[in-house]
């Protein structure tokens, strides 16, 4: 399985999900297709999420990594970016999915070109997945981003 098609199915499920719950939610790209990192996270809105998969050669299962930009500019969005990503990290170690402390990286353009709060997310390590993403899985992800906007 490749990282991008479960990354793609990933975000469409979480995307329904999320909608189901009120959100609007607005993809980077509408299909396999190539875009520039300052394009990406060029948008308006509440929150950018970057979704990835780790890729591990060995079948060990790994604890979401949420990774955040702040330290560098000092600004409001940094310390949003910080609220939210720690606040995420608790939401989803009490949906029952393990997470490990959020991160900060100062070196990611998707982060660093933001002009709203944004995360990128390393969801597991993807050879550990059978075939495809779990329902379950996306559930508790989407409920997890939906209580983290009560930081």
């Amino acid at each position: 399985m490749e990282e991008k098609s479960l990354t793609w199915e990933t975000c469409l499920l979480l995307k329904q999900e999320l909608e189901r719950k009120g959100y609007k939610v607005v993809l980077s790209r509408a299909a396999d297709e190539y875009k520039l990192l300052r394009d990406r996270s060029n948008f308006e809105g509440d929150l950018l999420l970057s979704i990835h998969f780790d890729n591990v050669k060995d079948k060990q299962s790994l604890p979401i990594r949420i990774l955040y930009q702040s330290g560098v500019n000092h600004t409001m969005l940094e310390e949003l970016n910080r609220k939210f990503a720690f606040s995420l990290g608790l939401r989803l170690q009490q949906n029952g999915l393990a997470a490990s402390a959020p991160a900060i990286n100062t070196k990611l353009a998707i982060l660093r070109g933001a002009k709203i709060p944004a995360l990128l997310l390393e969801l597991d390590n993807i050879n550990v997945i059978d075939k495809n993403v779990k329902p379950d899985f996306v559930n508790k992800l989407a409920h997890a981003i939906d209580q983290s906007f009560e930081y």
